[in-house]
């Protein structure tokens, strides 16, 4: 298995991790199912399909009309979709139709689509939480298996786990809608009968509150929730709420890339690990999470100019304190490690919106942190500026969990 240095837990995250291993390290317990992505693996992009925005310049090489690769990739999954039915496409008929929309060759498809395969194994890494827990469970004896809904054929699924170091498991469900259709839309129950269990021997970790939660535990199957990255940073204050209003639709847009892979890569660093709930402030009362997130970006936005003088008083109070520079140098080696300078390419449009966040709507708790590293004036000034963002809600700090179960299961 390859070597992996863990990282180290905050106290909440810590109690959080001994609760999760105390479930699948039980005694009654013979088998261990992982959902595979976002749990065990995850990749630097904000969404799967921010992968495509790499490819245009492949794609132009072989296409000569006016769409981009990003907008006809995603057409033709959703025409294959429709067409498959129940049966989830595999990446060949996904590729099969984007050859038909965009005319180009089936030796151009074909490279294409080898160049995105290509591009999600180098970008997978394992996800540290996740990864822990896999070994928990594999050192305590479990038999563990996997699931996923994946259209990635089943070689590059194998690559990208033992490229993660994720080894030792026995089997790997896949959600096939045809299959589960008729066994009641429930891969559990397929789970149950090729691996002879009752159904208090298995327990699931995944990251969807339906399916991999509310599901196992309405079939008497124990359960343990592992959001993504992004959805605990979602919910942990009101920057993702911010900027999704402030930028609007064109978040999702090429010009935005950039600030979607420091948003994925602020969750990574932050929310690897399932911590606490926290009610106050937007960066769960973290020195390092601040610097990341805040003088972190602006640090890897080098020609960026200070608006006003309190912008340059907080950037200055950022120095001043280790904790703060640690989180800013963990971005930049995080974004070095992943991208380089590859995405420099792309600009950093709307990048400083997070450092514009604080500056103008700071939490009163997160100005606290650097107190005692600015003026009484300045601070007053800074904080007499201060004004109640536009967002969604008021306090979005808190877990909303969804109570009803939903008719639609796993999709493959």
């Amino acid at each position: 298995m390859t070597s992996h240095k863990y990282k180290a837990m905050n106290s909440e995250q810590k109690h959080n991790f001994i609760n999760m291993a105390a479930v699948v390290t039980k005694d009654n317990i013979t088998t261990v199912s992982f959902d595979i992505f976002d749990t065990l693996v995850i990749s630097p992009f904000w969404k799967s399909s921010d992968v495509y925005f790499l490819m245009e310049r492949e794609f132009k090489n072989a296409y000569t009309g006016s769409k981009t690769f990003h907008e006809l990739r995603i057409k033709a999954e959703s025409k294959a979709i429709k067409k498959c039915g129940l049966k989830k496409p595999t990446l060949e008929e996904i590729y099969a139709q984007l050859q038909k929309i965009s005319k180009i060759s089936p030796a151009s498809a074909e490279k294409l689509m080898n160049r995105e395969l290509e591009l999600i194994r180098y970008y997978s890494y394992p996800r540290d939480c996740g990864l822990r827990l896999y070994n928990e469970a594999l050192d305590s004896g479990k038999k563990v298996v996997l699931t996923t809904d994946s259209y990635l054929p089943n070689e590059t699924i194998g690559q990208i786990l033992k490229d993660c170091g994720i080894e030792g498991y026995k089997a790997v469900f896949i959600k096939n809608p045809e299959q589960l259709k008729r066994v009641n839309g429930s891969i559990f129950s397929i789970m149950i009968s090729k691996l002879g269990l009752k159904h208090n021997e298995l327990v699931h970790v995944g990251g969807d509150l339906h399916e991999d939660v509310e599901v196992p535990v309405s079939q008497g199957i124990e359960a343990v929730y592992m959001p993504s990255t992004q959805e605990l940073l979602k919910k942990s204050g009101r920057l993702v709420d911010y900027i999704h209003n402030k930028i609007g639709n064109s978040f999702e847009g090429v010009e935005n890339l950039n600030l979607r892979c420091i948003l994925s890569l602020y969750s990574e660093f932050a929310f690897d690990y399932p911590g606490a709930k926290i009610t106050t402030g937007d960066f769960c009362g973290s020195y390092e999470n601040m610097g990341f997130a805040l003088s972190g970006t602006i640090g890897l936005l080098k020609d960026y100019a200070v608006s006003n003088e309190i912008e340059s008083k907080i950037l200055a109070a950022f120095e001043k304190d280790k904790r703060f520079v640690t989180g800013k140098n963990t971005l930049i080696k995080m974004y070095e490690k992943h991208f380089d300078k590859f995405l420099e390419a792309y600009g950093y449009k709307n990048c400083d919106v997070i450092f514009k966040f604080f500056v103008k709507h700071a939490a009163i708790n997160d100005t606290m942190y650097l107190q005692k590293y600015m003026s009484r004036l300045d601070m007053q000034d800074w904080t007499n500026q201060i004004t109640e963002p536009k967002v969604k809600s008021a306090n979005n700090t808190e877990y909303h969990y969804k109570k009803s179960l939903f008719d639609k299961l796993f999709l493959r």
